[in-house]
């Protein structure tokens, strides 16, 4: 269920009936194509006769007054009252069908501020509410999400007040909603490679295409890929010798699109997967085309890039360059270069080999390349 709410001075106009049902085919399709069509988001939305629900009082009030024991924070008080209006209009039964509520709000600037936490969205509802005999609870994957339509996008500057544009709002309502499904946020050194990158956008840097994809271990997590379909999964042992893969583009819903290298040690792995910016919108978020390598040992990930190896693997994005990462991140067919990566670590003592890689051919849909273990 989406509300859409705000604070009895916000002066936003009304989401357009275009505009709303825009948000809900993008993020839907959204899920349907990480998901491989597992996954599919019904919609029903609750207005005031075609306009927002209007809280009683400034943003302020709640800001100052919410109770700390039953609010996470002042929006949560918010959006209780919020939610009250909803049941008192609609009835106790309207939330029978409602597996997650989103609450769509506008920006109270100064008065919603919070240092250090001020943001476009919240992985909960921040408060439990019953309603048509279920509880929307105030953590993530229980309640639900707020997101705001109008926003200081998390900038220093709390007066810094502005209209976010429509594929802003895709990618924080698809990042709210994969909290409420229980991913976390990325670390940074994954920077924008998954849409749950807790830094990958804000300010100046918000994305302009729309959502950047969640990244294979989170669709893995979700259960939307097995690491042990051997239909969806070309597993191979680092054993002496040559191999040549095929590998469609990781959206596909037919065929391999996940190579799972096993090292000797069995908690070390290496995953490849094909992203090809043109074969899905989606993936139009990365900066280019190739195989993305990433190293997995134990619980810890790193992604591997091109001609540095494990030792130097975390490339670092300078402050004010493009959103989308490097196109140096990705093993393509333009590079014409053989990339050269070692397993020869502390932390896996067990695992001692070396492979490289050669990209024989690379269309929008596939990826052929050879595997060369020493």
């Amino acid at each position: 269920m989406v509300i859409y709410a705000c604070d009895v001075d916000d002066a936003y106009p009304f989401p357009t009936r275009a505009l709303r049902k825009s948000i809900y085919k993008r993020v839907s399709g959204f899920y349907k194509t990480m998901s491989y069509g597992k996954h599919r988001i019904s919609f029903k939305e609750a207005t005031d006769d075609g306009g927002f629900f209007v809280s009683d009082h400034a943003a302020g009030y709640y800001k100052k007054n919410y109770d700390r024991q039953r609010h996470v924070r002042g929006f949560a008080m918010f959006n209780e009252e919020i939610l009250q209006k909803v049941r008192a209009r609609y009835g106790d039964k309207y939330f029978r069908d409602v597996d997650m509520i989103v609450v769509v709000g506008t920006d109270a600037g100064r008065n919603w501020y919070a240092r250090n936490v001020n943001a476009t969205g919240f992985g909960m509802l921040g408060v439990d509410f019953t309603a048509g005999g279920k509880t929307f609870g105030k953590r993530q994957g229980k309640g639900g999400i707020t997101v705001e339509i109008g926003s200081d996008i998390g900038t220093p500057n709390p007066d810094d007040d502005r209209h976010l544009n429509l594929t802003s709002i895709y990618w924080v309502f698809a990042h709210e909603y994969g909290h409420w499904l229980g991913l976390g946020h990325q670390p940074q050194r994954l920077r924008v490679y998954s849409l749950m990158s807790d830094r990958a956008y804000g300010n100046e840097r918000m994305p302009h295409y729309g959502p950047a994809p969640l990244d294979i271990f989170e669709i893995m997590q979700l259960g939307w890929l097995d690491e042990r379909d051997r239909e969806r999964v070309n597993v191979i042992n680092a054993e002496p010798g040559r191999r040549t893969i095929a590998l469609k583009q990781v959206r596909s819903k037919k065929g391999r699109v996940l190579l799972r290298i096993d090292l000797p040690d069995p908690k070390d792995k290496y995953y490849l997967a094909y992203h090809s910016q043109k074969a899905n919108d989606y993936d139009a978020a990365y900066a280019g085309s190739g195989l993305l390598l990433w190293r997995k040992r134990g619980y810890r990930i790193e992604l591997v890039s091109p001609g540095r190896g494990d030792e130097n693997s975390r490339d670092h994005l300078a402050r004010g360059e493009d959103e989308g990462g490097l196109p140096a991140d990705f093993f393509n067919s333009d590079t014409g270069e053989t990339v050269t990566t070692h397993s020869n670590t502390k932390q896996a003592k067990s695992s001692n080999s070396s492979f490289s890689m050669n990209i024989l051919r690379e269309t929008q849909r596939e990826i052929v390349f050879e595997v060369l273990f020493k």
